[in-house]
C-alpha cells in the first residue's frame, strides 16, 4: 500500500497530466526521478558530465544516463513508464532534434532491447510521454540516450540530414516516473500518449487566417496574410509574428496535420534568384514552426519562384499579391 501511494504522489507531482487506465501490479522504484540532485544513482555513458540533460555533439560522441532498477524488468510482462522532456535554447543552434530512445541492459551501458523512443525533440515547451515498455529479456538496467540518425559524407565527419550542418542538440529530461507493471493489452501501441500544454488547450479563435476556424479538406491552400519580408531578403518581420503564431496554434490544436510551406515571387527577378528566394522565405516560415514547437516531420517547404502567379504582374498591386506564401495541407 506505501509502495503505491508514494507511486501516486510522484506522479501528481511531476506527471500531472497523466491518467492512468491499467490496474497497476507492481512498482520498479527510480531514483532520482527529477534529475535534479544529480546524484550517484545516475550513471553517464558518455566523454562529459551530463548536467540537467542530454547532448550530441558533432563527431561521433553521444550521450547516455543509465541506473540500475529495484528489481529488474521482467521477460514477456508489461509495464508503464512516464518521461518529461524538452528542447534547451542550446540546442538550437545545432541543426539536429534528437530523440530520447529508452533501452533495456544488463551491464554498465548495455543497450540490449529498444523498450521505447521519443519523435524529434524540436519543441521548447515540456511534453511528456506514456510509455508500454514489453520486454522480451529481463533486464536489471534502464539507459536513457539521445540519438539523431547521421549522414556521413567522405572526408566531411559525421552530418546531421537537416542542411548539413554539424551533428549537435541539446535535450532536457524533468522527470522520469517509477516503473509500473500492468496488464498486458496486445493492441496497445508503444507509446499510450502524448501530452503538452498547446495540444491539450482549448482551441484557439484565429483572427488573421479565418479560414483555419472552418473544416479544411486535403490538398487545400491558405495564403499567410500578412507575412512581409525586406526587398530580396528571407527574415520574417515583426509585422508577420502575429500570423504565424495563429498558424502555429492551429498546426498544434491540429497534431495530424501534415502541411507544405511554399513560397512565391512576382515576375522581377531571373528564374535561379526567384527559385531561391522563394525557397529561402518557405524555409523561413517553416523554422519558425519548428522552433514554436512542431515537429519537423509534420513540415515541408519548397520554393515555386514566378511559375504559379494568382493575379497580373503588370501592376504594382499584383506584384505584391504573387510575392506571397501560402500553406497546402497534404493530409488532416
Amino acid at each position: 500500500m506505501k509502495k503505491i501511494i508514494r507511486t501516486m504522489i510522484i506522479l501528481l507531482l511531476g506527471c500531472a497530466q497523466v491518467a492512468f487506465a491499467q490496474d497497476v501490479m507492481d512498482t520498479i522504484f527510480i531514483k532520482d526521478a527529477s534529475f535534479e540532485q544529480q546524484s550517484s544513482d545516475w550513471k553517464e555513458c558518455s566523454s562529459s558530465k551530463p548536467v540537467v540533460g542530454l547532448t550530441m555533439h558533432s563527431g561521433r560522441t553521444y550521450k547516455m544516463l543509465r541506473q540500475k532498477l529495484s528489481k529488474p524488468l521482467l521477460k514477456d510482462k508489461c509495464y508503464t513508464l512516464v518521461l518529461r522532456v524538452k528542447q534547451s535554447k542550446m540546442g538550437q543552434a545545432g541543426a539536429i532534434f534528437p530523440n530520447i530512445r529508452i533501452w533495456g541492459g544488463n551491464n554498465l551501458c548495455q543497450r540490449s532491447e529498444l523498450l521505447g523512443k521519443t519523435g524529434p525533440i524540436a519543441y521548447m515547451d515540456w511534453r511528456t510521454y506514456k510509455y508500454k515498455l514489453n520486454p522480451k529479456q529481463d533486464y536489471q538496467y534502464i539507459v536513457l540516450e539521445a540519438y539523431a540518425k547521421p549522414q556521413i559524407k567522405p572526408g566531411q565527419g559525421y552530418f546531421s540530414k537537416v542542411g548539413n550542418k554539424p551533428y549537435g542538440g541539446h535535450v532536457i529530461l524533468g522527470h522520469i516516473s517509477d516503473v509500473l507493471e500492468v496488464m498486458c493489452d496486445e493492441d496497445a501501441p508503444r507509446v499510450l500518449s502524448v501530452t503538452h500544454p498547446e495540444k491539450d488547450a482549448p482551441k484557439s479563435k484565429k483572427t488573421i487566417l479565418p479560414e483555419l476556424n472552418k473544416k479544411i479538406s486535403k490538398g487545400q491552400v491558405i495564403r499567410i496574410k500578412n507575412l512581409n519580408f525586406d526587398a530580396n531578403s528571407a527574415v520574417i518581420l515583426q509585422s508577420g509574428l502575429d500570423v504565424l503564431d495563429e498558424l502555429y496554434h492551429f498546426l498544434s490544436e491540429n497534431p495530424s496535420i501534415k502541411v507544405e510551406i511554399g513560397g512565391h515571387t512576382n515576375n522581377r527577378c531571373d528564374t535561379p534568384f526567384c527559385n531561391f528566394l522563394s525557397e529561402k522565405r518557405a524555409k523561413a516560415v517553416a523554422d519558425d514552426l519548428i522552433k514554436k514547437g512542431i515537429e519537423p516531420d509534420r513540415l515541408q517547404y519548397k520554393g515555386y519562384g514566378k511559375t504559379n502567379p494568382i493575379a497580373t504582374n503588370s501592376t504594382l498591386e499584383g506584384r505584391k499579391t504573387n510575392q506571397r506564401v501560402e500553406v497546402k495541407i497534404l493530409s488532416q
